[in-house]
């Protein structure tokens, strides 16, 4: 044990060895980008553009056009999901609130979307869904969207409130 310090020692002295070398760069410091930011920094499409991807996804999605839906899907979303899982997905919620018949336009909200892919701007626009089970406006289609690069769908759910308490934007 008591070379041990002895052994050491060369090791030391080689790992603080601060022979010639090239002269320090001066470092910057990091610098720091908001959320608010970095969504302001993205491409943003138009409302039109918007409501147009989104109107069309909803449009396969009535008219049982899976691929077509799929392909209107954002890139993220595409490499986490497969087509096959995304067909099971519309199946169940199929099942669960009817066949989405018809959608009628109700809102949009813009907001941002934080992910492992980065922080985006993200456009939230809600339908009013007629199903083969329930008259319009018992649920609601809320699909998001982002640019990434292209503007694509983010997520989709079916919603309702069911305390009955539907927001006058949405009535």
């Amino acid at each position: 044990m008591k070379h041990l310090p002895f052994v050491l020692a060369p090791l030391l002295l080689a790992a603080c060895d601060h022979g010639p070398s090239a002269p320090a760069q001066p470092t910057k410091p990091p610098t720091t980008t908001s959320a608010v930011q970095l969504a302001k920094a993205l491409p943003e499409p138009s409302p039109a553009e918007i409501k147009l991807v989104a109107d069309s996804f909803l449009q396969d999605w009535i008219q049982g056009s899976r691929h077509a839906a799929y392909t209107k899907m954002g890139q993220v979303f595409r490499q986490a999901t497969s087509e096959a899982q995304f067909g099971t997905v519309v199946d169940g919620m199929n099942k669960m609130f009817g066949n989405v018949l018809d959608a009628e336009y109700k809102s949009a909200e813009i907001g941002t979307n934080f992910s492992f892919a980065g922080i985006k701007k993200q456009w939230t626009l809600i339908y009013a869904v007629r199903t083969s089970t329930t008259p319009k406006g018992k649920y609601f289609a809320k699909i998001d969207l982002v640019a990434d690069p292209h503007l694509g769908i983010q997520s989709f759910q079916i919603m309702t409130f069911p305390l009955g308490r539907v927001p006058p934007n949405l009535q």
